[in-house]
């Protein structure tokens, strides 16, 4: 794999008229190599741009691994296994890692950014996931096999209250990543028939459940 880049937007202050931009114009983006081993898949990225977290390839399978950006210093916090690792999501605290196996189906795992033992936070997980604003719910698909459906389910951090926000039957289905609204109210995702290559981009109500279609073009 080649080299992990990564930009760093530095923030610019407009001082006429008491306007603040978040973003410095592009002239001024600095791009730093935080790889080199040629092994890494999955980089993230913490909330406060201090860690990256990455899994590394090995022969035996994937270890898991926090590196310090600025001090550019790097440890592994979960040993190779041959399950691997995938979908990192740091807490919105940068405390706690989030991860799955490689496998669909597999389980939602826990953390520390200090590493040790793991705790299991969610089953059955066909998708990426979403951590909410403010760090407290998940969002995940689940895909239930015996009556041929898919699932967008909420739970809590912790793995419990789970509840189902939405459902699709075969063959529609749920796909790629939901992602939660900065006000943490709704749920973006995507769904559609499973044969159909531009499938529909959603909004959903968290309190509720309802759906609302978000138009983009085909």
């Amino acid at each position: 794999m080649s080299a992990l880049g990564f930009g760093v937007y530095q923030f610019a202050v407009r001082r006429d008229e008491k306007v603040e931009s978040k973003f410095a114009p592009i002239e001024q983006l600095r791009v730093q190599r935080l790889t080199d081993s040629g092994d890494v898949v999955f980089p993230t990225i913490s909330p406060n741009g201090e860690m990256l977290a990455f899994v590394r390839l090995e022969d035996s399978g994937g270890s898991l691994w926090i590196k310090q950006i600025v001090t550019d210093s790097s440890r592994e916090i979960l040993p190779s296994s041959p399950k691997s690792y995938r979908s990192l999501v740091f807490s919105p605290d940068g405390r706690y890692i989030f991860f799955r196996e490689e496998a669909d189906g597999s389980p939602i795992y826990q953390t520390t950014i200090l590493g040790g033992s793991s705790k299991k936070v969610a089953v059955n997980v066909w998708s990426d996931f979403g951590i909410s604003p403010g760090g407290t719910q998940l969002v995940f698909i689940r895909r239930d096999t015996e009556r041929n459906r898919h699932l967008l389910i909420l739970s809590n951090i912790d793995g419990s209250g789970e509840r189902e926000l939405s459902a699709r039957e075969s063959p529609t289905d749920f796909r790629s990543t939901p992602a939660w609204s900065p006000d943490g109210e709704k749920i973006i995702v995507a769904a559609g028939i499973q044969a159909q290559f531009f499938p529909k981009l959603l909004t959903i109500e968290v309190a509720d459940g309802k759906e609302t279609e978000v138009k983009i073009p085909r």
